[in-house]
């Protein structure tokens, strides 16, 4: 009988020469990808003064993204007019990051919305030598990539690790993956910004078509780099024990180094990590505007409160009876959704908990509370001011009322849409 004989194709490699490829990986701002010095010339380009942000999600503005895309070490080249920022794939990808890391973060500035860089979390890193930044920017993506920083999704784990290692499939057997050269070939699986951020981080060759195109990157040949072959299953298998076997993710706050003591062997430079700036408690007097539909109420409220108080504030300013469940939803320093659950339920955070001085709110930003699953009453906060002049404030206080408060169990269809 004849042995089996290992395909010349074959790019499955051995224990001992995966972590030869490991061991032999020196980490430059040009190598093993680009993801450093495209990532760096990100910060350098909005800069001290930040950048003001296009549309209702604060990307990138239209007018801002070929300049920014000419800058890049791997360049799309559209002759569309105006293209969004998820048309540029390396832009969308890097925006992940520089949101993810908690480097750059959204604020109002009067009316204009802002991408500013936080001074205390960029001088963190760049205290970083570049494996650990590269690292760091690598975690960014696969354990703390939510897919909502880029309104690709709403909330649970990020997936980009399950896409990219199903897409590198194609690369354990055969070196090359010519695609079908559609549009939509990469759009879910594993997504055109993951494509590009496999490239940035060396784990693909991406050979870019010459044709002539409008409106999307157009690839004609993607390979499979040895550093990626061995990096995503080794990556792959540690969040499958993670997740699958110990669940030591689900519901955890991460902090950057999860990986170190996995790779450190191979990577011995890797000492420090990236420290996040946690937001500061700020006291003061919080003047939300609370609006279910047509009607508003404008509430006055202590920073040191929880929320299960706004909570009694608002039904109290809306004459409804407290008798159902309830939570919060708000984005964090990160633009994650963050729920916060009436006492009552078996989840955390609770209401009682979170006080609205630690929350992180910025005048401008909004969140939603909903009221009676049933009926689902969702009013929307929209935070106007922080007065910090008044710090004595101890009970909450209505301010200001526009419109009848609606009938809390037999109201009309201009308030609330039953199913």
């Amino acid at each position: 009988m004849k042995k089996a004989t290992k395909s010349k194709k074959s790019t499955i490699f051995s224990l001992k020469k995966s972590q030869q490829i490991l061991k032999n990986q020196i980490i430059t701002n040009e190598h093993p990808g680009s993801i450093l010095m495209d990532f760096n010339m990100l910060l350098d380009y909005i800069g001290d003064k930040g950048m003001q942000t296009g549309g209702k999600y604060g990307f990138f503005p239209m007018g801002k993204l070929a300049e920014v895309n000419s800058k890049l070490t791997h360049t799309i080249q559209l002759s569309s007019k105006r293209p969004q920022q998820k048309a540029f794939p390396h832009i969308h990808g890097l925006y992940l990051l520089l949101r993810s890391t908690g480097i750059t973060y959204l604020n109002m500035i009067g009316k204009k919305r802002y991408l500013l860089i936080d001074e205390m979390t960029l001088e963190s890193w760049n205290s970083l030598n570049l494996t650990e930044q590269y690292f760091t920017l690598l975690e960014a993506w696969l354990l703390q990539g939510n897919k909502e920083l880029i309104q690709e999704s709403h909330k649970g784990f990020p997936s980009h690790m399950a896409k990219c290692s199903m897409f590198f499939e194609h690369f354990y057997k055969d070196n090359f993956f010519i695609p079908a050269q559609k549009k939509d070939e990469f759009q879910y699986f594993p997504g055109w910004y993951n494509i590009a951020l496999l490239q940035m981080f060396g784990f693909i060759r991406v050979k870019t078509s010459q044709q002539h195109i409008d409106t999307f990157w157009l690839i004609d040949q993607i390979q499979g780099t040895d550093f990626g072959k061995v990096m995503i299953p080794f990556l792959k298998a540690d969040i499958f024990e993670r997740v699958f076997i110990s669940k030591s993710i689900w519901g955890k706050k991460f902090q950057f180094g999860e990986w170190q003591s996995l790779l450190h062997p191979y990577f011995p430079e890797w000492n420090n990590n990236l420290i996040m700036k946690e937001p500061e408690f700020q006291e003061g007097e919080y003047i939300f505007k609370v609006s279910l539909y047509s009607v508003w109420r404008r509430i006055g409220i202590s920073g040191n409160l929880e929320l299960e108080a706004l909570s009694d504030a608002i039904l109290k300013a809306f004459d409804f009876d407290d008798d159902h469940l309830y939570q919060f939803t708000y984005k964090n320093r990160k633009g994650i959704s963050v729920e916060v659950y009436a006492p009552q339920f078996d989840e955390d955070p609770s209401t009682t908990e979170v006080r609205i001085g630690e929350m992180g709110l910025n005048p401008g930003d909004t969140f939603v509370y909903l009221y009676d699953f049933g009926d689902q009453g969702e009013f929307s906060l929209i935070l106007e001011k922080i007065d910090e002049n008044n710090k004595e404030i101890s009970t909450p206080v209505l301010l200001e009322s526009y419109g009848e408060s609606p009938e809390q169990y037999e109201c009309d269809d201009d308030y609330f849409e039953f199913e």
